[in-house]
């Protein structure tokens, strides 16, 4: 079959077997070590991923189109990806995803152009706390 680049991995944080890899053609999802993946979500590039911490849901970034995104999916349930609104221009996209161990519904997102975003209610608003690398823009 066709090869796809792999853009992000990330890991289960109680199930090491558990794996997702962010792909030219989306979200991927391995249960068994990473010898098999089967395709999970996105239908674009997908770019950054990250499990919460909880392990219940899959948070991962796409570009498509002109246009950043953000999204999110119960992996186990294979239910369909809900989109996270992302107040991000369209030259830009989320590169990272970070949850906060000690406030869980917190999250960061930074972006290419390296400009931070902040979220203290999983992702519904969203504060700059840094544009372009410059702080408190």
């Amino acid at each position: 079959g066709r090869g796809y680049m792999l853009h992000g991995l990330a890991v289960h944080p109680s199930n090491a077997a558990v794996v997702a890899a962010a792909t030219d053609d989306g979200l991927y999802l391995s249960r068994d070590w990473a010898d098999n993946f089967a395709w999970l979500a996105g239908g674009r590039v997908a770019i950054a991923a990250r499990f919460t911490l909880d392990g219940r849901h899959l948070w991962f970034s796409s570009y498509a189109d002109n246009k950043p995104a953000l999204a999110r999916v119960a992996w186990e349930a294979a239910g369909t990806a809900e989109d996270i609104p992302i107040p991000l221009h369209a030259d830009d996209a989320v590169a990272y995803i970070a949850q906060n161990p000690a406030q869980r519904a917190e999250f960061a997102i930074a972006t290419f152009r390296r400009s931070v975003l902040l979220s203290k209610d999983n992702g519904s608003t969203w504060t700059q706390i840094a544009a372009e690398g410059v702080v408190g823009k």
